[in-house]
């Protein structure tokens, strides 16, 4: 009921998300002229990182070096990160506990011992006339199973199983020593590396999605794109890995003396949507 003497509560604001998730993608499109003169519109293949963000390259590598410590820090010897372990295929050995017969527990093992009987040599050096007097003396066993072990006993490999185990925890970077030059492909696929893009991702994607709209066009081998001033691409390791590469002639810039003296000269103006493809 309305109280003309009551006071007003405080006012309240609810934080209304509009995109409780975000899509993020980088697209490029271009103008083909084709060689009667009619020109047409070609998209790119998007570049897409939704759910991630874009690194640089040192950014990048102090996120793989953390993957990295993480994985070095890693208790115990099991899979992935420790490889080699024995298995069935890898057979069985002269020198090998006895319990490596299929069908010897720990009860006919303990059974076994009392009769001297610990190894899969010395089952397969039982001499056959022995083994119903052997069998007398255990419980548990049967003539026929005694006659079993030492058949599978007598194929046996010569000698002591050597282990093969390798701990790539243990190395200065486990992925490379468990992946070799997949690595990198590897490391990104990891759980605390799912978030994050390098900037150099999403630059060989503008390289290898350009020359597939320019196809078979008269700008097929020289064909240039362009790019806002994306803080990632224009750092310094950035542009020095895309010279390097021999990218960066690729890359529209300002030219003869546009922006002179302006703090973003020699570089794409800022960060707005421009078309992916230039010619």
């Amino acid at each position: 009921m309305y109280d003309p003497d009551g006071d007003i509560g405080p006012e309240k604001s609810c934080l209304n998300m509009k995109f409780t998730e975000e899509a993020r993608f980088s697209f490029g499109c271009a103008v083909i002229e084709l060689d009667g003169g009619a020109k047409v519109g070609r998209r790119c293949t998007p570049f897409v990182y939704s759910g991630q963000w874009i690194l640089t390259i040192e950014e990048m590598d102090r996120h793989i070096n953390a993957e990295v410590r993480r994985v070095q820090a890693l208790p115990g010897v099991s899979s992935p990160w420790v490889t080699g372990h024995r298995s069935t295929n890898d057979g069985i050995f002269e020198n090998d506990c006895a319990s490596r017969l299929k069908g010897i527990g720990k009860k006919l093992l303990d059974e076994l011992a009392k009769v001297g009987i610990t190894t899969v040599q010395d089952i397969a050096n039982i001499p056959s006339e022995e083994i119903p007097g052997i069998v007398a003396q255990l419980h548990g066993i049967s003539l026929r199973s005694m006659q079993k072990f030492k058949h599978t006993a007598q194929t046996a490999n010569h000698g002591s199983y050597v282990p093969r185990l390798v701990d790539h925890k243990k190395t200065d970077n486990p992925y490379e020593s468990l992946f070799g030059t997949t690595w990198r492909d590897q490391i990104v696929k990891s759980t605390g590396m799912k978030s994050s893009v390098c900037i150099t991702t999403m630059v060989e994607h503008i390289i290898q999605a350009s020359p597939r709209v320019m196809a078979k066009t008269k700008h097929a081998d020289d064909w240039v794109f362009m790019h806002d001033a994306l803080s990632q691409m224009t750092c310094t390791s950035t542009i020095a890995w895309m010279k390097e590469m021999g990218y960066y002639r690729r890359w529209v810039l300002p030219e003869l003396g546009l922006n002179w003296k302006t703090r973003y000269a020699g570089r794409p103006v800022g960060n707005s949507p421009e078309p992916g493809i230039a010619r």
